[in-house]
C-alpha cells in the first residue's frame, strides 16, 4: 500500500536515485511512486509476473530504508565528531590564554635573540654615536646590552645628546642601559 509521505519523503529526499538500486529496481520504483502506477500495470509493461514486481518494490524499499539507517549513522558519527571538535577547539583556547604570557616571553627570547645578531652599521646611528660604539668595540645589538653607563661616560667627548641617542636605539631593543 502507497503510503503519501513516504512516498514523498522518498521522492523529495532523492532517495530512490541514492540507494544503488539496480536499473530495474529504480524503473519500477519510479513508476509506482512517482507515475502512481499499480503492481499489474507495471508488470504487464515490464512483462515480470505481478509477484517479480511486488519482489523488486520490496527489494528497492528495502535498499532504501538500509540508505536511510546509514545516513542516519553517518548523521549521529558527524554530530558526535563535531561536539568533539568544539569541545577541542575550546580546550585549546583555553590552554593559548592559560599560556599566552610563556608563549609571549617565549617569542620574545626568539626575537631577541634574532636581534642579538644584527649589527650596529645596520642601525641608525649618527656618526658621532658610531664612532663613540666602535672605540667601545660594541659590533652587534648583543653587544650593545653589555654597556653600561660608565662603559659610554669613560669615552671622551660623549655629549648628552649622543649619550641619549644610544640609550634610546637600545631600548628600541629592550635593552636597559644603567
Amino acid at each position: 500500500m502507497k503510503t503519501d509521505w513516504i512516498t514523498k519523503f522518498i521522492i523529495e529526499t532523492n532517495l530512490i536515485e541514492n540507494s544503488f538500486l539496480s536499473q530495474m529496481e529504480h524503473f519500477v520504483l519510479n513508476a509506482y511512486l512517482i507515475e502512481k502506477k499499480t503492481i499489474i500495470e507495471i508488470a504487464i509493461e515490464t512483462r515480470y509476473s505481478d509477484v517479480k514486481v511486488r519482489h523488486l518494490i520490496e527489494n528497492s524499499f528495502g535498499k532504501i530504508f538500509l540508505t536511510i539507517k546509514d545516513l542516519i549513522a553517518k548523521s549521529f558519527w558527524l554530530q558526535k565528531t563535531l561536539l568533539e571538535n568544539e569541545a577541542l577547539t575550546k580546550e585549546l583556547s583555553f590552554l593559548k590564554n592559560k599560556y599566552k604570557k610563556q608563549i609571549a616571553k617565549e617569542q620574545q627570547l626568539i626575537f631577541n635573540f634574532d636581534q642579538a645578531h644584527i649589527n650596529i652599521d645596520d642601525l641608525r646611528f649618527s656618526v658621532r654615536a658610531k664612532n663613540i660604539l666602535n672605540k667601545l668595540e660594541i659590533k652587534t645589538v648583543g653587544d650593545l646590552a653589555t654597556l653600561n653607563m660608565q662603559n659610554i661616560n669613560s669615552i671622551e667627548k660623549v655629549g648628552v645628546k649622543t649619550l641619549n641617542e644610544i640609550v634610546c636605539r637600545a631600548e628600541e631593543y629592550g635593552i636597559k642601559i644603567t
